[in-house]
């Protein structure tokens, strides 16, 4: 739902959009451990105040932090005698005060005037690692829990002094599962203290409190400061003080010629963060060029830019991966400090940016640098500590070679078309190409990321798991492997099409349990490079369902190397991705299976030898899955803006004729946007005068009369209307309307009377999924007088489900929609987070583990659950000869087989347009970049095509232009044949930024190139014949190029054996001619003499052709 743009806002202004995602970071740090450790709860057991480094306290003076009468010396009770002020308690309990701690943690609970506080002093100076963890710790049994503020601090600066973006850290714990695991390094002289603090509310003795904070901390010494790279001195820095930079704006630095250096490399460095009073999430709404060129992930020599840090991170304490750069876009926290976005981060140095900008640097005439914000609200940029200088490459730490060493023999091979696979009797195997790169796959059941492998693709090593395996004709080999509670059976069919590998795991405990598998991919005696999902910005992810595949190569082979396709639906839904340091894992840590029950999974690998890399696998996955063959007729914008007139169809008319054929996605969104117009503008149903009130903040409510949804009826009748204005203005427009499949607007006090309470998506703790950023967007104030944007599970033949395919009915047959658009169709995001599990039932594979692999609890894959929810609704929609548009590409094998247009949000960043590629029409949304300027949208349409995807076109493009012949409605009809890195090869049109020759596959085309400029001016149009099937195309710099078929070939025309044009090539040629047309022939050797001037007797008997 990132799409409308009065809901664009970040997480940290309450709001999730497709801009702001919410980000985390794998900080590189060079430093070792001195052995050196403080943990609060080990430490703080033994029951004394102070306990060594460690003390219970509180910030203010008076201190009424001490050990009271109810203390207990092994843990347990500290508090002030009067039991309102604060409290303390160390380990497990689950009783009075409401709360409900661990075994491993200290429970925290302040009052509105006194903040507990833990604090911990520095014994020596020195670099420390700081690892906490807050959560809130009300029992959910008797006592919601309420937001309660948190904060690290150094030395008391910051938080309750009223400046919290001076301390180290500072938050809210919102309810008992959410963690808050800030992750700092500071430097501290001997005498510094860090107090790990909560604010609270006023108690009355014994009541509940709704404010408890669980809290575990660990700290350890590391080395000096000094081997922190991004505290190493740069030689001759420039220092800049940059600032501030407010939305829209820009910050130039004018520097002198920066000479290269042998041995050493240009960065520039500084930290970077949006300001926000308090942690929250992430935009990649920054960016900086060198030179006039924007920064991207790579140098121009193909290594990383990014120093220090690595190019994909996770938010400290979760497991969900994120990019650094989308694109030439760069990823900054929210946070009140650029202390608090370090500890934001696993590792510290959230805010450090320090890139390699070498290859971009020029020695003489000087450089110019620019830092961009490019913001769609009104945040602010701040960039600090920021300069540019040399600094010695032996200090930038080069990516390890995580691959592990096999070296000895496997023992059974076969060959098939060159292609060699080999099955080791220690259980792993290995497929060599003619290239002689030989990939080695194996495997082991384990959380860890370094989890050694247990079946290895090595006779000479040993390996705990018991293996056998035999040749089954000249093709095939099968493996079997023992592990004390699960068996796995493996067949590697090789073809001249690739390797088929279908692995059954079965549980042959007496248990559910958990299944955590991982295949290891590297290449023998190389380090090779990975590519995920299409994404060229990431080297992890943990969801990949879109885009199922890694392409895997070698820096020996460039073009050339082998894809690895998860072909079947659980594997999709599962798998979790990592490939760096020359080594790839798709591994699960989300499924165990009930005893005597079995999960199979197929892979396939694909051997590219053709030189077209990534792009040929692709293809080759796109012609397998059956991905080609459906058409796009027409450009389909979100919405649209209206121009000045007197009346609606004029103003719609004059917004929407000039453009030609084209679908208009229209407000409002069916049932969501309706309920929540009533809602947030106080207008929902009353109850009469003296009637019982209603429970919760809004006691005047009507439930029974809201929950006849009568107050709908105005929407549906303004939305028929506009519908009905817009067909009689605008013959040439289809209006679809929006829809999402999950959110609906609930009462929360009443949920329990909605039509669809039994279908709400759970949480872990047995609450309703809302999100509240989108809670907040759609009831604005109402968010916080009890009503809340709740998701719901569309199972087909629920409730709910029926609701949604009675709404499109009525969408369509009672107010003459032409289609439905459905947003976030396919339960699955770019992370694990959000609405993509239901914890209120099981489908009996999906569970949460914990990190030795044992079940914690069950859930439900919400992709796998709406498989028949998602083909009815198509169905629905297709049987009304409809068209429905989703938004995410499908996550099952069965939903991309339907002939569903589906696009990615270009907001979540350029590196995620490869998730489109296995769509039918690899369709992008122009959300991205400046989509509100004709050079604006035009980039954005190249940059689509560069990486082989088409443009789908915002709300605001609609006025940017005068005629339908423009870059955006020209790329369509577009039916795909292939696709590939600035091209787009369909049945209708070749769509590209890059000259060269083409090649259709059919001869006698009549062709028409419509020529884009740098600005996206149309240039120039050619119009001719191609006899041969060979199209040169010339593109101008910076420009595109779209060559259209506008008829199919003629039989009555052809070269003859002496490859002469004769009479009836040209009777053709007429046919442009006498419609004023300007021709060029195509295809014709040189030594064919083309006409000029040609006399209209030759045609006067002309018939035509077509």
């Amino acid at each position: 739902m990132n799409i409308s743009g009065d809901h664009m806002q970040s997480k940290a202004c309450g709001t999730v959009k497709v801009l702001f995602i919410i980000f985390s970071i794998i900080a590189l740090q060079v430093s070792i451990g001195t052995g050196q450790v403080w943990n609060l709860y080990n430490d703080y057991v033994s029951g004394t105040n102070p306990n060594g480094a460690w003390k219970y306290t509180s910030l203010e003076p008076g201190n009424p932090g001490w050990e009271g009468p109810l203390s207990d010396k092994g843990g347990g009770w500290w508090m002030h005698t009067g039991y309102t002020s604060i409290m303390m308690y160390v380990g497990q309990y689950d009783g009075a005060w409401g709360l409900k701690s661990a075994a491993d943690e200290i429970a925290l609970n302040s009052n509105a005037v006194w903040h507990a506080v833990m604090q911990w002093t520095a014994p020596q100076a020195g670099t420390y690692q700081i690892d906490a963890t807050f959560r809130g710790a009300a029992d959910p049994a008797v006592v919601s829990q309420t937001p309660t503020p948190v904060y690290i601090q150094k030395n008391l600066v910051g938080a309750n002094t009223g400046n919290p973006g001076a301390a180290l850290y500072y938050s809210s714990v919102t309810d008992t599962t959410t963690l808050l695991t800030p992750s700092i390094t500071v430097t501290l002289a001997a005498g510094d203290t860090i107090s790990f603090a909560c604010s609270g509310l006023n108690h009355d003795g014994y009541s509940l409190r709704p404010d408890w904070v669980a809290l575990k901390v660990n700290i350890e010494q590391i080395s000096e400061p000094a081997t922190i790279i991004f505290q190493e001195p740069l030689e001759n820095a420039i220092p800049v003080n940059v600032g501030q930079i407010t939305r829209g704006n820009n910050f130039e630095i004018l520097l002198p010629g920066l000479p290269e250096t042998s041995g050493k490399a240009i960065v520039l460095r500084f930290r970077g963060y949006w300001y926000y009073s308090a942690p929250a999430g992430l935009s990649q709404a920054m960016k900086v060029s060198v030179n006039d060129t924007f920064l991207t992930r790579t140098t121009g020599t193909g290594g990383e830019r990014l120093i220090g840090r690595s190019p994909t991170f996770t938010l400290a304490g979760e497991s969900d991966y994120y990019p650094v750069f989308n694109g030439d876009e760069i990823n900054a926290l929210y946070a009140p400090s650029a202390n608090v976005a370090d500890s934001m981060i696993t590792g510290g140095f959230g805010s450090w940016f320090m890139l390699d900008i070498s290859d971009m640097t020029r020695g003489v005439d000087g450089n110019i640098i620019r830092f961009y914000n490019i913001h769609s609200l009104d945040y602010v940029l701040h960039i600090e500590q920021c300069e540019i200088g040399w600094i010695d490459k032996s200090l930038i730490v080069s990516e390890v070679n995580r691959a592990p060493v096999r070296n000895g023999d496997i023992a059974g091979s076969l060959v098939v078309n060159g292609v060699t696979l080999s099955q080791s009797t220690k259980g792993g195997f290995s497929l060599k190409d003619a290239d002689g790169d030989e990939l080695l796959i194996e495997t082991a059941i384990n959380m860890g990321e370094n989890a050694n492998s247990e079946l290895i693709a090595d006779d000479t090593l040993s390996t705990p798991v018991t293996v056998s395996f035999s040749q089954s004709g000249s093709n095939k080999f099968i493996m079997n492997a023992n592990w004390p509670k699960f068996t796995l059976s493996r067949e590697l069919t090789l073809s001249s099409d690739g390797l088929v590998w279908q692995d059954t795991w079965t549980n042959i405990s007496s248990s559910l349990s958990g299944l955590p598998f991982r295949h290891k991919f590297f290449i023998k005696n190389e380090q090779a490079d990975f590519l995920i999902g299409g994404n060229p910005d990431i080297d992890a992810t943990t969801s990949c369902a879109f885009n199922p595949t890694v392409f895997v190569s070698s820096p020996g082979h460039p073009g050339n190397g082998m894809g690895i396709t998860a072909e079947s639906d659980k594997l999709r839904l599962l798998m979790r991705v990592t490939g760096f340091g020359g080594l790839s894992e798709i591994y699960a840590q989300d499924i165990a299976l009930s005893p005597g029950a079995s999960l199979t999974t197929e892979t396939r690998i694909s051997v590219v030898s053709d030189g077209g890399g990534y792009w040929s696998f692709i293809n080759d996955v796109r012609d397998r899955w059956g991905a080609n063959g459906v058409c796009i007729d027409r450009p389909m914008f979100i919405d649209f803006t209206e121009v000045s007139g007197a009346t609606y169809a004029q103003r719609v008319a004059g917004a929407l004729n000039q453009l030609g054929p084209v679908y208009v996605a229209h407000a409002p969104w069916i049932r969501l946007h309706q309920d929540a117009e009533v809602v947030r503008t106080g207008t929902y149903p009353k109850l009469p005068g003296g009637a019982a009130t209603t429970p919760g903040l809004c006691p005047t409510l009507d439930v029974d009369a809201y929950l006849t949804f009568a107050h709908r009826f105005a929407s549906w009748y303004r939305y028929g209307w506009e519908v009905g204005q817009i067909h009689a203005a605008c013959p040439n427009v289809k209006v679809i309307q929006m829809m999402h499949p999950s959110m609906e607007v609930a009462y929360k006090p009443a949920h329990n009377q909605w039509p669809w309470f039994n279908d709400a998506i759970l949480r872990s703790d047995g609450t309703v999924f809302e999100s509240r950023n989108y809670t907040v967007s759609w009831l604005w104030n109402y968010a916080d007088l009890d009503w809340e944007v709740y998701y719901y599970l569309p199972r087909q033949g629920s409730a709910y489900y029926n609701d949604l395919i009675s709404s499109i009915q009525k969408s369509m047959d009672e107010y003459d929609s032409d289609g439905i658009y459905c947003d976030e169709f396919s339960w699955v995001s770019l992370t694990r987070q959000y609405s993509r599990y239901d914890y209120s039932r099981w489908d009996g594979f999906s569970v949460d583990l914990d990190s030795s692999g044992n079940v914690v609890r069950q859930k439900t894959d919400c992709a796998y659950a709406t498989e028949t929810a998602q083909a009815g609704i198509f169905a629905e929609v297709s049987s009304r000869n409809g068209f429905l548009l989703a938004n995410t590409p499908a996550a099952l094998r069965s939903i991309n087989n339907l002939p569903i247009l589906r696009f990615v949000e270009g907001g979540n960043g350029i590196g995620a347009f490869g998730y489109a590629h296995l769509s039918h029409v690899p369709l992008v949304l122009g959300n991205y970049g400046d989509y509100v300027t004709k050079q604006g949208v035009f980039e954005a349409v190249k940059a689509a095509v560069e990486r082989g995807c088409v443009y789908s076109p915002m709300y605001t493009v609609n006025i940017l232009f005068d005629r339908p012949e423009n870059f955006v409605c020209k790329l369509y009809p577009i039916t795909i044949k292939s696709i590939g890195q600035g091209v787009i090869n369909g049945e209708e049109r070749i769509i590209t930024t890059k000259s060269g020759e083409y090649f259709w596959g059919e001869k006698g085309l009549l062709l028409k190139n419509y020529v884009f400029d740098s600005l996206g001016n149309l240039v120039n149009t050619i119009t001719y014949f191609d006899l041969d099937g060979r199209i040169d195309i010339t593109v101008p710099v910076n420009g595109l190029v779209i060559a259209e078929k506008i008829k199919a070939g003629c039989d009555v025309y052809d070269f003859d054996s002496n490859n002469e044009v004769n009479l009836k090539d040209l009777k053709v040629m007429a046919d442009c001619w006498l419609n004023g047309i300007d021709c060029i022939w195509s295809g014709a050797s040189s030594s064919v003499s083309k006409p000029t001037n040609v006399g209209f007797e030759i045609f006067s008997d002309f018939a035509g052709c077509w």
